[in-house]
């Protein structure tokens, strides 16, 4: 009898620890799919780039793109032909569909353009001071992998775009910079008609409305900002719509993401 009792104890107490095991191993939720396919479309970038100055790299391509640059016709020449077969390279090794390829020197001048000859061989620091390849340029030398927030380029006349750069780094020396470019419609396609991306100085960044993209979000007065880092969601109501809210950040981006139910 006794030890009938003391294995009914015993049996008790493992069940007791497993459901508790259980319990605290339980997968935790994400905060939506959304967030999830944002963070999914990020990390992919993060790993794409980093992929790809890896090959910029091992091909020392910015001192053979640099060198043709500095010579005259046979130098263009040569280039078409290295730039072909960059693309070909950085492409093999990247999952995600970007709308420009850049790569600048260390001298801030454009030597690599998959697709837009109008910038090629320009200078960031002084023919695109204010945009936002030069704050890649710079920001991309101070720290490691820099998002650029949605901003008009080219800035007569572009579309919104994002941009993500990352050094080719040698120790502390910094032999250059290489830039992927976003278009937002990627985006806003991964994300759903119901869904609409604020920046937190209340811009709109992703929105099926494309002209409304930088202008302040109108129903920016219903959000608890103040607490907006510190909450999973909230919601709010305007003409008998409902919507949710909750930030959503990866390295420097900082947004709120509001859905439609």
């Amino acid at each position: 009898m006794k030890k009938f009792i003391l294995l009914f104890i015993i049996l008790s107490l493992t069940t007791i620890f497993c459901s508790k095991k259980q319990i605290t191993e339980e997968k935790i939720h994400h905060i939506s799919p959304e967030a999830d396919k944002l963070h999914q479309f990020f990390t992919i970038c993060n790993s794409d780039i980093k992929k790809a100055v890896k090959v910029i790299s091992d091909n020392k391509m910015i001192a053979v793109l640099t060198h043709l640059k500095k010579m005259d016709m046979e130098g263009r020449k040569y280039y078409l032909l290295e730039r072909e077969n960059l693309t070909d390279m950085i492409k093999s090794v990247t999952e995600g569909t970007y709308s420009d390829l850049i790569l600048v020197n260390n001298s801030g001048v454009i030597i690599y353009t998959m697709i837009n000859d109008e910038i090629f061989g320009k200078s960031v620091k002084h023919h695109y001071k204010d945009t936002a390849l030069n704050a890649c340029f710079n920001k991309s030398t101070d720290s490691d992998l820099y998002i650029n927030d949605v901003t008009i380029f080219p800035v007569t006349n572009g579309s919104p775009k994002l941009f993500v750069s990352l050094p080719d780094k040698i120790d502390n020396y910094v032999r250059g910079i290489f830039i992927i470019q976003i278009d937002v419609e990627i985006i806003e396609k991964l994300m759903g008609e119901k869904i609409t991306i604020i920046g937190q100085d209340g811009k709109l960044k992703i929105s099926k409305n494309r002209e409304a993209i930088l202008t302040d979000y109108i129903y920016w007065d219903k959000l608890n900002i103040i607490n907006i880092n510190n909450i999973t969601k909230q919601n709010f109501e305007v003409e008998n719509k409902k919507y949710i809210y909750y930030p959503y950040n990866f390295n420097t981006l900082s947004w709120i993401v509001i859905s439609e139910n």
